[in-house]
């Protein structure tokens, strides 16, 4: 019977699989030996199993957990539900490949948000004319980048979270005037819209908008040169992504609709 049979070291040396690995496997139950030698307590392990262990690596590499592993199986560890188990692996991977898509998506706005800075210190200044655009806005009288203004974000992004709004991607506040009066919000520009309604979602028309940086200390200074300047309906006041970028002064991008 011997001579059909594997030891632990045979297995991980057929399987490529590391001796403690399959130690492992074996304690949580889901690799058991076939035999057992009754004289030294030896375990043996048979040639079939190799596959199971395919398959436990296959599921290691891919977040399956273990322990989900053992409701495929049965009870003897010699039959497995094959193919519930790679429709369950098969529907990790995918939400893991989700969220790597998104992390990549994140990672290729923050590129291009890296050139548009560059462009805007070239230029030190850009004119654009901006699509349509939809935001979520509310009441925020503080100062960009303060504590309670990552706090408001916090749990604003939270609201979004679970109307599967997130990712945004232009973030800062929003002055607005209207009838003499300036009104301030924090603001997250939206990619996509909800089905339903919200009253903390504007519309942006398409407009004609100035652009230029200006360093965190400077900012009240320019906002009021620009409000005395240019009388603007808008002012937005977003974070920034550069080259080199300085975390103690960052700068901070203002837009402003210009008059035709």
């Amino acid at each position: 019977m011997k001579q059909y049979l594997l030891t632990i070291s045979q297995l991980g040396k057929i399987s490529q699989t590391h001796v403690k690995a399959l130690r492992y496997y074996q304690s949580i139950g889901i690799l058991k030996p076939v035999y057992v030698n009754p004289d030294n307590n030896y375990h043996y392990y048979s040639l079939a199993q190799v596959t199971l262990v395919q398959i436990i690596k296959l599921c290691t590499e891919n977040d399956v957990p273990l322990k989900d592993l053992k409701r495929y199986l049965d009870e003897k560890g010699e039959t497995i539900a094959l193919k519930d188990l790679i429709n369950y692996a098969k529907a990790l991977v995918e939400t893991k490949i989700a969220k790597a898509q998104k992390q990549l998506d994140y990672i290729n706005y923050i590129q291009e948000e890296i050139e548009h800075s560059q462009e805007i210190h070239q230029q030190h200044a850009l004119h654009y004319v901006l699509d349509e655009a939809h935001y979520w806005i509310e009441p925020f009288d503080g100062h960009i980048l303060s504590e309670d203004y990552f706090t408001k974000l916090m749990a604003i992004e939270d609201q979004l979270n679970e109307l599967g709004l997130l990712p945004v991607k232009r973030i800062g506040l929003l002055l607005r005037y209207e009838y003499g009066q300036k009104t301030p919000f924090i603001c997250l520009k939206l990619e996509k819209l909800p089905f339903q309604q919200h009253s903390q979602i504007i519309t942006i028309p398409e407009q004609r908008n100035h652009i230029e940086h200006v360093c965190y200390e400077d900012l009240t200074q320019r906002i009021s040169e620009i409000e005395e300047q240019f009388q603007p309906q808008c002012i937005f006041v977003t974070e920034t992504f550069e080259d080199d970028y300085d975390l103690f002064s960052p700068h901070l991008e203002i837009q402003f609709d210009e008059a035709e």
